[in-house]
């Protein structure tokens, strides 16, 4: 083997581009850094000016200059110096000769990194089972990548909150740009995408040449993590968490996580929100089941009619908002510029369009992996589907219709232990054959893992119900079984998200400082666990798949069935409020995930509008089901019961018919943001200070007004 291919693995292709695109950046904040603090004396001095970092405008003139010397580390390596088993903590030796390797090549990759003018500061593990290689950038790395990735920041306004829109960066004119710090210009989300695009892009090109998924795949990276910034999190996680408000700082936690992260917690706000209004109404209609002692009184059907007006009103209201925010934050048309996954497999084969070669994988090849993955799905909802049904089998299949209220909630309580399990099997399943099936960009990717991930655990979550509704028809049992199941879903998610990571990462710190005190009792010196060490034991946090999914299965309980449990939505409404803070929290308590652009919800918005129609159908229908004899009083006697059928299928087709009306009467684009895009973003873009030139293509703007 020669010694270039030896190395090939460490290589990105040829195709690489760097990963940041013209809208996908994070707002500016400001920088501070980790808990490996600099020594005060080697801190910045922001009283020391360059004449180079001034601009010739006279309003410019208070702009900083910074120590271009000084670095900010965003990324860590992690490197293991033994083996060691999957806590991190030191197993065995590893042989001499592997060592070595690991040893070469790490010496070659720290080559490639500092080649790519990138820092260093390497420290050790409290047992030296690993080394950490933290990698930043100082000032003009960033200035001098930021200008060649087209990075987009924000233009200066005359006061804070002044959006004048973004432009691509553009060193020499610095001072035209709203400055994230008085040391960078550039947020510490900002720092983490640059540097990561360095890291990434191919050595001929300037960068380091690396694939950061091919180094850990072969074991010569541990891992690979961005640093979080504590001085800078923990403020913003303080007055996020603790506070009583339902509004949430969302311009810094986008700042600091990213768009992918602020969306999710942008949508659970939103839809919090408008979970009090669907409190308020559902209270009434409560104390009514509540006087009439059935769970199916004849109002079900009037709150049928409110339940479908309000999901599609609440899914048209929050295009309006995803809209707003994808254009404050400028990442309306980032999808058109995604780049190729670096863990996408293809043969190299010449781009018809860009003339330049880049990884090829026949479709037919991924439709064949699409029928043994699906299948493996299915096979998990038939495990499902067979469990609930065993579990209500009595209930079900025996006819019984009146069950003592300890058996009717054992098998409520049953039915939530059978969901919760059969779901968490299924999350460590999904992504092996989400990986299986070599999608070519994060989009595709995530888009292919959401369906999987939703498709099992909404015929998992509901199969029981559904069974209930339409099998057993038994309102008193659907209730008691949605109570119950809601309850339980939502107590056990919150401990499983926040509870399960907190008490993980607190043994393993436990457990490394129970052996460094057997070291200092055997006369060793005491050593200190690093910030950077107990950063790395955090369990990671890679997608908002498993949040997303969360909060669509809870619409479900609140929405599908609703009609037998009103209150189910104040329920949901309590669990949210301690479920924006718990999120939160667990955000601190695991790896900071990776900044990543995001233009909305992507494929979950698909997901409610099927939903929206699921909701109609299952509440209308049930209703016909359940208060037949309720509603009897209100038919004439001569009408038979194929007529009283036909006017619940009316009723049913009424509110589709209102939904689809609400949805076009409602515009998706609020005309103030129609106008911001048009007047801000293409006019004076168009005639930009910083570069006189065009921003953007006139005819994505022509397409999303046509789309309108």
């Amino acid at each position: 083997m020669s010694k270039d291919t030896e190395n090939d693995f460490l290589i990105q292709s040829e195709v690489t581009q760097p990963l940041i695109s013209a809208e996908n950046q994070p707002k500016p904040t400001q920088y501070v850094d980790n808990d490996n603090e600099i020594p005060k004396d080697n801190q910045f001095n922001l009283s020391d000016k360059s004449d180079d970092d001034l601009i010739d405008d006279e309003q410019m003139e208070n702009v900083f200059a910074q120590d271009e010397g000084e670095a900010f580390y965003e990324w860590v390596f992690v490197f293991a110096e033994q083996d060691s088993n999957e806590t991190g903590f030191c197993k065995k030796k590893v042989s001499e000769e592997k060592l070595f390797k690991v040893q070469e090549k790490k010496g070659k990759i720290k080559g490639w990194i500092t080649d790519a003018g990138l820092s260093i500061r390497e420290s050790s593990s409290s047992e030296n089972t690993f080394s950490y290689m933290e990698i930043g950038a100082t000032n003009k790395t960033l200035e001098e990548w930021a200008e060649k990735s087209k990075l987009r920041i924000q233009i200066l306004g005359p006061t804070e909150e002044d959006n004048l829109g973004y432009a691509e960066f553009i060193s020499s004119k610095k001072g035209l740009y709203k400055r994230a710090t008085e040391e960078c210009m550039f947020t510490s989300s900002e720092r983490q995408k640059i540097i990561r695009t360095i890291i990434e892009t191919r050595k001929k090109d300037g960068g380091c040449g690396l694939n950061p998924t091919k180094l850990i795949k072969r074991k010569y990276v541990t891992d690979i993590f961005a640093l979080h910034n504590y001085s800078e999190l923990d403020p913003l996680i303080n007055r996020w968490s603790k506070s009583c408000r339902p509004s949430q700082p969302l311009d810094k936690v986008r700042d600091y996580f990213g768009e992918n992260v602020a969306f999710y917690f942008t949508y659970l706000g939103f839809y919090t929100k408008w979970l009090i209004l669907l409190s308020i109404i559902s209270i009434p209609f409560g104390i009514i089941q509540l006087k009439q002692h059935t769970p199916a009184p004849p109002s079900a059907l009037f709150y049928s009619f409110i339940l479908a007006i309000w999901i599609t009103v609440f899914i048209e209201f929050w295009k309006r908002k995803s809209y707003t925010k994808a254009l404050h934050w400028d990442t309306l048309f980032y999808e058109r510029e995604e780049q190729i996954r670096p863990e996408f497999r293809g043969k190299m084969v010449v781009s018809e369009i860009t003339g330049e070669e880049e990884p090829y994988y026949p479709g037919w090849k991924r439709k064949f992996k699409y029928i043994i993955t699906y299948s493996v799905v299915c096979v998990f909802i038939a495990i499902a589907i067979v469990a609930s049904v065993e579990i209500n089998r009595k209930r079900l299949l025996e006819n019984e219709r009146h069950l003592p209220t300890n058996e009717m909630i054992g098998y409520s309580i049953a039915t939530g232990v059978c969901i919760f399990v059969l779901n968490y099997l299924f999350q460590k399943v999904a992504p092996l054959l989400n990986d299986w099936e070599n999608h070519r960009t994060d989009t595709d990717y995530e888009n292919a893992l959401i369906v999987k991930f939703f498709l099992f655990q909404f015929i998992n979550s509901f199969t029981a119900l559904f069974c209930i509704a339409f099998i057993a028809k038994d309102p008193t049992y659907l209730s008691a079984q949605l109570s119950s199941i809601l309850i339980f879903r939502q107590a056990i998610g919150n401990v499983q998200e926040v509870l399960i990571p907190w008490i993980r990462g607190k043994l393993k710190i436990r457990k490394q400082k129970k052996k460094l005190r057997a070291l200092q009792e055997m006369g060793l010196d005491m050593i200190q666990i690093s910030p950077i060490e107990t950063q790395s034991k955090f369990p990671r946090y890679d997608y908002t798949i498993d949040d997303y999914s969360e909060m669509m299965i809870q619409l479900g309980y609140v929405s599908l069935f609703s009609t037998v449990f009103p209150v189910s939505a104040i329920l949901a409404l309590l669990n949210n409020v301690i479920e924006i803070r718990s999120d939160s929290y667990k955000l601190r308590a695991m790896k900071r995930p990776e900044p990543r652009p995001a233009n909305g919800i992507g494929t979950w918005l698909t997901i409610l509008e099927i939903m929206a129609f699921l909701i109609i159908i299952s509440n209308t229908a049930f209703v016909a089901i359940a208060s037949k004899d309720q509603l009897d009083p209100y038919f004439d006697s001569s009408i038979s019961d194929a007529q009283e059928l036909w006017f619940l299928v009316a009723a049913e087709h009424i509110l589709v018919f209102i939904k689809i009306s609400l949805r076009y009467i409602i515009p998706d684009v609020p005309q103030e943001v129609e106008d911001a895009f048009q007047k801000d973003i293409y006019e004076n873009r168009l005639a930009s200070p910083v570069t006189k030139t065009q921003f953007f293509d006139r005819s994505l703007l022509d397409e999303s007004t046509q789309e309108k």
